[in-house]
């Protein structure tokens, strides 16, 4: 069987004021919302506001720089053997048009396949606050199908 362990905390990478740094996706309200309802469901069941940390920024993940926490996750988690950058931007969310069709991902490090991880702990500031808070932020680990095995063409 696999499964995919999913978070409400897609992050992008935004310049604001001329600093580059990294945000909870500022409309991770909107998108997390579009995902089944049982994602959504399981964090009003925990308590867990995460429609609150949408456009935070991102001072730190797991005590590390969050843009070294990036690297760190294309070097040990994303992309198998796709050129380093590719799978840097890979742990980011995107965005993408195909024909009139426009759709977003969670990025490698809010939606992971084959992970053991059970929460992320961030250094953030919410939008409208001036001080950091330390959130720790539970994963919730969602059927992706069978597993299937390759045979014969």
């Amino acid at each position: 069987m696999n499964w995919e362990a999913v978070c409400p905390t897609p992050i992008v990478s935004l310049s604001v004021g001329g600093r580059e740094r990294v945000y909870i996706a500022p409309d991770a309200g909107d998108f997390v919302s579009l995902a089944p309802t049982g994602l959504t469901k399981y964090y009003d069941s925990i308590g867990f506001d995460w429609k609150r940390l949408a456009g935070a920024e991102v001072l730190q993940i797991e005590n590390m720089d969050p843009y070294d926490y990036v690297d760190l996750l294309a070097d040990t988690v994303s992309g198998n053997y796709l050129d380093h950058g590719v799978r840097v931007n890979s742990v980011f969310t995107s965005y993408r048009l195909v024909g009139s069709s426009f759709s977003q991902r969670f990025g490698d490090l809010a939606g992971r396949s084959f992970s053991p991880i059970e929460s992320l702990t961030f250094v953030l500031i919410p939008v409208g606050a001036t001080q950091p808070e330390t959130v720790t932020v539970p994963f919730l680990h969602i059927f992706m199908g069978n597993s299937f095995s390759d045979k014969d063409s």
